[in-house]
């Protein structure tokens, strides 16, 4: 398997293809670059970090989301034991479908006070929702049993989205994550831009200046997915909603030189796809013609 972090995704596919990376082997090659990682990482899921940001790679809420729906792949990967433990898990559905009286209910009865005003007091400083219920936890005099470590943690990532949408938290950012590479495997590409920019609009502010190569910026983008993976799939994912409207040529324009900006010191092959991202959006925002004739031969 080729790393799609060591082949530029406009170099010649290393299979002989005669095609680009991007259009031939790059989505299985990424695709099973994730699965190593889940599986690795899905063994790591008994010691979540404590920490806000753990240097762990990955949330411990993106992996209770590998784990509810877990793939073909890492099910064949997993024992039995490890099967049934997850099944008796809460999970993130489990818990949304929950009001938030019942919510606040059970944390009461294990000693948490989730009402809104003491919560909103909890996040200040803070990304993660995570964090908040690894906190009640450490403060509680007698530690959870088992199954209420889950419901804890989820407990706050639900109540953050209620009580704080306006601020996402981390766990957040994961979902809309998600849902951008769902609606852009359903070609929704202008859907998918607007959701990313969000995250973007979000996750940027959190990178700090020393933080100056892709691999970095992973301690602030605890999802599902590699920062460096979802940067490049979002400018790509820009270029196909420019064919339907012109517009995103501006915003990628704006965004790419915001990751140039900030990704100094990322290896030559990364930042050259970037710029020759930069430059196909510079074409395509100064060229209406050449816009229009890539419209008419996009599902062609």
């Amino acid at each position: 398997m080729n790393s799609p972090e060591s082949v530029g995704r406009n170099a010649p596919c290393p299979c002989g293809s005669g095609k680009k990376y991007k259009k031939c082997c790059w989505e299985a090659d990424l695709s099973a670059k994730a699965t190593e990682a889940a599986i690795y990482r899905q063994e790591k899921a008994e010691q979540p970090a404590t920490a806000e940001h753990s240097g762990m790679g990955i949330h411990p809420y993106a992996i209770a989301k590998m784990v509810a729906n877990p793939s073909p792949n890492l099910l064949t990967e997993m024992s039995k034991r490890q099967i049934k433990a997850l099944k008796d898990k809460w999970s993130i559905p489990n818990v949304a479908r929950l009001e938030t009286d019942e919510i606040v209910s059970r944390l009461e009865k294990l000693g948490i006070d989730g009402h809104q005003a003491a919560f909103v007091e909890m996040t200040n400083g803070r990304t993660s929702a995570w964090s908040v219920g690894k906190t009640w936890m450490d403060a509680l005099s007698v530690p959870p049993h088992e199954g209420d470590v889950d419901f804890i943690c989820l407990a706050a990532c639900e109540l953050w989205k209620r009580y704080c949408p306006e601020r996402p938290s981390m766990e957040m950012l994961d979902d809309w994550v998600t849902e951008g590479y769902d609606l852009s495997q359903a070609r929704k590409n202008v859907e998918a831009v607007e959701i990313w920019l969000r995250v973007w609009e979000h996750v940027r502010p959190r990178i700090e200046p020393h933080m100056t190569t892709l691999h970095a910026a992973d301690a602030v983008f605890q999802v599902s997915q590699f920062f460096g993976n979802w940067i490049q799939d979002f400018t790509m994912e820009i270029h196909n909603a420019v064919i339907r409207d012109q517009k995103y040529a501006e915003i990628g324009i704006r965004v790419t030189h915001e990751v140039l900006g900030q990704f100094v010191d990322e290896d030559l092959n990364t930042v050259l796809n970037f710029r020759c991202e930069l430059g196909g959006l510079l074409f395509r925002k100064r060229s209406p013609k050449r816009r229009a004739w890539a419209f008419a031969t996009a599902d062609s």
